[in-house]
């Protein structure tokens, strides 16, 4: 009897011990997964912070892109001088907060239209004036001290601008 108590105690002793070193080795590991748990977590928070702050600047430059680039567009007309010299202009007036961007934000893109019967070799130039800009219709082979008379009836010349953001 003796011995089976014993062996019951021993048998008791040994069942507390397996429990209790089993339930604290399961404590470790659940506390260790917990933290690996909560790195994991706040990793995956920052990339997605990461990504929507991505996302949010590429819609930002999208919307951007979408934006129209045009911001004024024309036609004017150049009347070709009795005697070219490069230096007959005629002004386009635009609004001030266009004109304060001229250059900088803004460039003119300029496309002349050739009448039948009319000088094919004229290149319009622009220059920013105070209220818009000048544009000149200029031959690249008269120089401003030798002006040139064209035998021409059609001296009439349309000239199609735009203005664009950059």
């Amino acid at each position: 009897m003796l011995l089976k108590r014993s062996l019951f105690s021993i048998l008791i002793a040994t069942t507390f011990s397996v429990v209790f070193t089993a339930d604290h080795h399961s404590c470790v590991e659940t506390a260790a997964a917990q933290t690996n748990a909560d790195v994991e977590r706040e990793t995956l928070a920052t990339q997605i912070k990461d990504l929507q702050k991505h996302v949010s600047e590429r819609q930002s430059q999208l919307s951007e892109i979408r934006q129209s680039r045009v911001v004024a567009a024309g036609t004017v007309g150049w009347t070709l001088p009795k005697l070219q010299d490069n230096k007959s202009n005629v002004r386009v007036k635009l609004a001030t907060e266009i004109v304060a961007k001229l250059g900088d934000d803004y460039i003119v893109l300029l496309t002349r239209r050739i009448p039948v019967g009319a000088y094919p070799c004229l290149i319009p130039y622009w220059q920013k004036a105070n209220d818009g800009f000048d544009v000149t219709l200029a031959d690249p082979a008269v120089s401003p001290t030798t002006p040139v008379e064209y035998g021409i009836r059609n001296k009439n010349y349309l000239i199609d601008w735009i203005v664009v953001r950059k």
